[in-house]
């Protein structure tokens, strides 16, 4: 049926259209409005309103199972050049290419309680998409109480600059791939085309839930669920929650992201997100080879910014970031029960930063991770945090042991007002080469005794870290030694070093050879081979053996008080101490210099392959 030209009006009640021409036409002007209409296996269009002026209004209707002509159409309703088309309690099901359709500028398109669904791919290419909601090239879409769901590689899509979707109270659910096994995402916009999302429901898509790519464009969602998105069949890869590329921009308000594959949120190539009051739990390691399972991985240069949020019960990583250029601000977030990911346990981190990252945290809690708290490697790589509390890590026995706060191989880690309470796995361990930085300020750690061991100290730095300094800090109740700087340069001042625990030590001959049977001990502070420690203006008291253990490097003691233990200060082998200012309290002996002690074990820490 054609409705054609300027101030034509036509009403349309009870009718059934179909056959082997375009089903219900309006053009040039004309004006439709039509109810309880069933247009059924039409061909090429179910429904096409095109042109400025001319309106189509479409209640209570069918548009089903059009037909293609020979060409990748099938389309159910279509609104192209400028058109107007209102839909209210329509079933669009089983058309092809494009369940419905809006194309080219001031194309307008308001739905209301609107249900698209089983849009296929064309019949003449096999290859075109079947999207079951569609704008481009500035067309404007506003929709409530839309259900879009079993279309195919997407359902819904926003191509260009200018093109809008405002879309509430949707639920878009089993978008399948192509038959190619490629796609199937739940929402993709593109090329500067902005969507967006208010209470919305997406669900057991394939590939991504929400995607967007490309600088300019944006997908902004303010309530709702993205859950169970599949890998793409081809390679059983993907199942993101929510990604994007290349500059693109994701907004995400009040909403959940769970039990999605390899990464809740994932963000790629200057690609850029703002969070905040958003739950990202239970993701998955991949299906294709069992790695990653991220609560949120951002990487290739892109930042977010995250504020009260949760990342809950991830695996491998909460938090993966990577890569330099790539910036993160997390504030008033807590990261809990990440799991080692599916393929061997391995990891379980809350926060890992690697080759690169700047991430700066505030208020943040790591709470109940596998492992490690936060984990730091590369040169370039930074980790700011303020406020930041570490507690509960856990530790499975033959798991690669790390710390709540392991640093390798180049970064710069600043901490300041930092508490670490309740771990098995000790406080933050540094170690080079590419000279790692280390700076703490206002720590307060509480240590945890544990057989897992050597991890056990508040503060440990091993060879190849350019700079360590602790200031201002508390640490009771560590484990084998409170701090332990080896071959480091460092300093240690304004602080409180109190009931070190005892752990495991080992005695070594004059040329520093392990030699014996390991026995439990526990000093204040140890100083390693070629260490250069200035310890000031601080409290070491009630460990069981020394309160400094010079073994081999220079330790200058300023204004300290040393006491509680069975030795004052001690050396062994080419260990070397300058003393100004020092109060001895309630020490066995003051002084101690014998080249047979036990010290504390030394670790070989390997870090583990990303």
């Amino acid at each position: 049926m054609l409705v054609k030209g300027p101030g034509a009006t036509v009403e349309l009640q009870g009718l059934e259209i179909s056959g082997k021409t375009l089903g219900l036409v309006v053009e040039g002007g004309a004006s439709v409005q039509a109810t309880r209409v069933f247009v059924n296996q039409a061909t090429a269009v179910g429904a096409l309103v095109t042109g400025a002026a001319s309106s189509l209004q479409l209640s209570e209707s069918v548009v089903a199972a059009t037909k293609d002509d020979g060409t990748d159409k099938g389309y159910g309703v279509h609104a192209v050049k400028g058109a107007k088309l209102v839909m209210s309690d329509v079933r669009v099901d089983g058309n092809r290419v494009v369940g419905v359709g809006a194309v080219g500028a001031n194309t307008s398109v308001d739905l209301l309680r609107v249900h698209v669904g089983a849009t296929s791919i064309g019949n003449f290419s096999k290859t075109m998409f079947g999207n079951g909601l569609y704008a481009d090239d500035g067309a404007q879409v506003s929709a409530s109480g839309l259900r879009i769901v079993g279309n195919t590689s997407h359902g819904v899509f926003a191509n260009k600059p200018s093109t809008l979707m405002n879309l509430r109270g949707i639920i878009l659910a089993g978008t399948q791939a192509t038959p190619d096994g490629v796609g199937g995402k739940g929402v993709q916009a593109q090329l500067g085309a902005t969507i967006r999302l208010t209470a919305a429901r997406i669900s057991a898509n394939h590939t991504d839930g929400v995607f967007t790519i490309d600088s300019s464009t944006l997908i902004d969602i303010h309530g709702g669920v993205i859950d169970g998105t599949l890998p793409q069949p081809s390679d059983n890869k993907f199942g993101h929650g929510a990604g994007s590329n290349y500059g693109a921009k994701r907004n995400l308000r009040a909403v959940r992201i769970s039990g999605n594959v390899e990464a809740g949120v994932h963000s790629g190539q200057n690609g850029q997100v703002d969070a905040s009051g958003v739950l990202v739990d239970a993701t998955s390691s991949s299906a294709a080879n069992g790695t990653q399972g991220v609560g949120i991985a951002i990487e290739f240069a892109s930042s977010l910014k995250l504020v009260a949020a949760r990342l809950s019960g991830n695996r491998f990583a909460g938090l993966r970031v990577m890569h330099a250029g790539s910036k993160v601000k997390l504030r008033d977030v807590l990261v809990d029960g990440t799991l080692g990911r599916g393929l061997d346990g391995a990891f379980g981190v809350g926060i890992l930063a690697a080759l690169g990252p700047k991430v700066h945290l505030n208020g943040v809690r790591l709470s109940a991770n596998h492992v490690c708290g936060a984990f730091a490697t590369g040169t370039g790589t930074v980790i700011d945090g303020s406020g930041l509390l570490i507690d509960s890590t856990t530790v499975t026995a033959g798991a690669l042991m790390l710390t709540s706060v392991f640093s390798v191989d180049g970064p710069d880690v600043r901490l300041t007002g930092a508490r670490i309470v309740n771990n098995p796995s000790g406080g933050i361990y540094a170690v080079g080469p590419n000279a790692s930085r280390l700076t703490v300020h206002g720590l307060d750690f509480i240590g945890k005794p544990s057989d897992f061991g050597p991890f056990d100290v508040g503060v440990q730095v091993d060879g190849g870290v350019a700079r360590v300094e602790v200031v201002g800090s508390r640490i009771r109740h560590a484990q084998s030694a409170a701090a332990s700087f080896g071959d480091s340069v460092g300093a240690l001042r304004d602080s409180v070093i109190i009931d070190t625990l005892e752990g495991e030590h080992i005695m070594y001959d004059n040329e520093l050879n392990p030699i014996g049977k390991s026995v439990k001990l526990s000093d204040g502070i140890v100083v390693g081979l070629w260490a250069q420690v200035e310890v000031a203006n601080t409290v070491i008291f009630g460990q069981a053996r020394a309160g400094v253990l010079a073994k081999g490097g220079q330790a200058t003691l300023k204004s300290t008080l040393i006491g509680g233990g069975y030795l004052g200060t001690a050396l062994v082998g080419s260990g070397k101490l300058i003393e100004s200012g020092l109060l001895f309290f309630d020490n066995q002996s003051n002084h101690s210099r014998d080249n047979g002690l036990y010290v504390p074990k030394a670790p070989s820490p390997v870090p583990p392959q990303l």
